[in-house]
């Protein structure tokens, strides 16, 4: 029978967050814009984004569990202790040893009964189920055969999580090709306090034998990964759809005019960067800051700003002439814009990166971008015409580039135009959609198809 009307429920960790976060909810209010019956859930309801409903696991534990969640802080007072933070996560362990011990030694903690419950958190029955990142706490994996059983199931895979025991990113360490064996990165995020990885590892690839996935990631090298990794054993199909982004927000605009609204110096050359903690190992503050110290000796005449979009002023420098200026993180699409169409470049240096979303949201805005060439971050701009990559974990070679670019005014100008047209053609939120949009429904033909098949049979 034909799958008519389309009927899509996305689940995601929450509706305000990093780059998983933004595409499942822009994929969400876009679908809505088509037409389509869109609902979203999530683990956390920060941005009350319309159709959008919160996955409570507390409502579906255990009595004494309740009380325990009844008596902390509420959404409406979340200053309100009444009881110290300390006193009940011990309750929660006393009600629940096998997962609190799960939790302290590091195995994957799944107990989140709500995943059961779904359509009905949504109160609809999909013909599409959607989902984004699964980690985070708030999803039991071990549902997910029984889901990707009862309804056509996407996955799109914004890290690599489901390949391996524990980290998101495995960076140089290939143990998840045969177990995780021995790991010697326990502090890779998420983190955990003994080598219980291969358990883990054991666990998913148990849980994805038993699975049927169409898998979506959004860059080449992310699928590569996934391919050769225990995800193989779900794949049905599989699609490569880039991320999207707004292009009526992320533009080009008058370069002058934004500086003057955000009180910057006109006669300064601007650097972007965006990270939202220093301390993340994914991200590569250290080449940041060195290669900014090496700029700033080649260029001692000029007045240097660096902007760290989502972070602090606590830059270690020696030049006088080199101002930091931290930006507070900012939800509002429309304000980031601003630091990108105020910048002359855009910066970004990580040890690991699925594609490389704030590249594409520098380049829209017609700001060339110096990146380093990690993971799939290369597919997102083209090397030498729109922006430069350069060597992981070498500041002199980001410094270099950011000296080639600065002081040649003309190809920073060409490499901002051509930025533009790439993502135009490439990026666009609205293009993302409809690839999903396609993709669904090709999903949904071949299993019709097959069905048709099987009665014939």
């Amino acid at each position: 029978m034909p799958h008519n009307p389309l009927r899509i429920l996305g689940v995601a960790p929450s509706d305000i967050g990093g780059g998983a976060e933004r595409i499942a909810v822009d994929l969400h209010l876009n679908l809505r814009s088509n037409g389509i019956d869109s609902r979203l859930t999530v683990g956390s309801d920060r941005g009350h984004t319309p159709f959008t409903y919160e996955i409570n696991n507390s409502a579906y534990r255990s009595g004494p569990i309740q009380f325990i969640e009844r008596i902390g802080p509420s959404k409406e007072r979340a200053t309100e202790h009444r009881v110290p933070r300390a006193v009940r996560r011990g309750l929660h362990a006393v009600a629940q040893p096998q997962r609190a011990f799960r939790r302290f030694v590091g195995l994957d903690d799944f107990s989140y009964p709500a995943t059961a419950h779904l359509d009905q958190i949504a109160g609809f029955d999909p013909s599409i189920l959607h989902l984004h990142n699964l980690h985070g706490g708030y999803f039991d994996l071990r549902m997910l055969s029984r889901l990707s059983d009862k309804w056509p199931t996407v996955i799109t895979a914004h890290d690599t999580w489901l390949k391996g025991g524990h980290c998101t990113y495995s960076m140089e360490c290939t143990s998840w090709l045969d177990g995780c064996e021995r790991c010697s990165h326990l502090d890779y995020p998420p983190a955990i306090r003994f080598d219980v990885a291969r358990q883990n590892w054991q666990l998913k690839r148990r849980i994805l034998q038993e699975s049927r996935i169409n898998l979506v990631t959004s860059t080449q090298w992310a699928m590569d990964q996934l391919s050769r990794s225990i995800v193989a054993d779900a794949i049905v199909s599989m699609r490569i759809i880039p991320y999207g982004i707004d292009l009526s927000v992320f533009k080009p605009a008058c370069k002058q005019s934004i500086r003057e609204q955000l009180d910057l110096d006109q006669d300064a050359d601007i650097l972007l960067f965006a990270a939202t903690s220093r301390h993340n190992p994914y991200k590569d503050f250290s080449t940041i800051e060195q290669s900014m110290r090496l700029i700033a000796e080649k260029v001692r005449k000029r007045k240097l700003l660096l902007l760290f979009l989502g972070g602090d002023s606590s830059l270690d420098k020696d030049s006088p002439q080199l101002q930091v200026r931290g930006i507070p993180f900012d939800s509002n699409p429309k304000n980031v814009a601003q630091w990108y169409q105020a910048s002359d470049l855009y910066l970004h240096a990580a040890k690991a990166e699925l594609f490389g979303l704030v590249t594409v949201e520098a380049q829209a805005c017609g700001t060339p971008v110096v990146v380093t060439a990690v993971d799939g971050t290369p597919e997102s701009l083209i090397d030498g015409e729109t922006g430069l990559l350069v060597e992981k974990e070498n500041p002199r070679s980001m410094a270099d580039a950011v000296i080639t670019l600065l002081d040649n005014q003309e190809r920073r100008l060409s490499m901002g135009d051509a930025g533009v047209s790439f993502v135009r053609e490439n990026f666009d939120s609205n293009l993302m959609t409809d690839r999903y949009l396609e993709f669904y429904r090709k999903i949904l033909h071949d299993l019709d198809k097959n069905h048709s098949r099987d009665g014939a049979l």
